[in-house]
């Protein structure tokens, strides 16, 4: 393994899911601004046990990307059920988890008044800072 990263299930049906993660996953070594050529994502499960995922769709400006499990258990996706709204300052927690232990990570922070330009309705930005521990 060469990284690794915490994501989030945000669609799971007909036996696939779709997980939010960090584009850091698919970032090349040798471009910062490229797409590794050769990828294999190992997912590891709630339940313990790896497979395979694929990149569907990824945004090194934003450093975000999806990878599907293409066919899995039955795995629950986020459920955002009301528009919350939080104010530049407002206090916030970067949550992730170790690959192999599946202990919790936690780092806090602030909302900035830097929102992305072109996702300034979905996304914002934080003060949180994630270490980045490559394997």
């Amino acid at each position: 393994m060469y990284f690794a990263c915490t994501g989030i299930v945000v669609k799971s049906d007909e036996g696939s899911a779709s997980i939010l993660t960090s584009a850091s996953l698919v970032r090349s070594d040798d471009d910062d601004s490229n797409m590794a050529s050769i990828l294999m994502i190992q997912v590891r499960l709630p339940n313990g046990e790896d497979t395979i995922g694929l990149v569907a769709h990824y945004d090194l400006d934003y450093n975000a990307a999806v990878i599907i499990i293409p066919s899995c258990p039955d795995l629950q996706a986020a459920f955002f059920y009301h528009h919350m709204e939080f104010g530049s300052n407002s206090n916030v927690v970067a949550v992730g988890r170790w690959f192999y232990s599946g202990k919790f990570m936690a780092t806090t922070g602030i909302l900035t008044d830097e929102p992305p330009v072109e996702y300034s309705e979905l996304m914002t930005t934080s003060t949180c800072k994630i270490p980045m521990v490559r394997t």
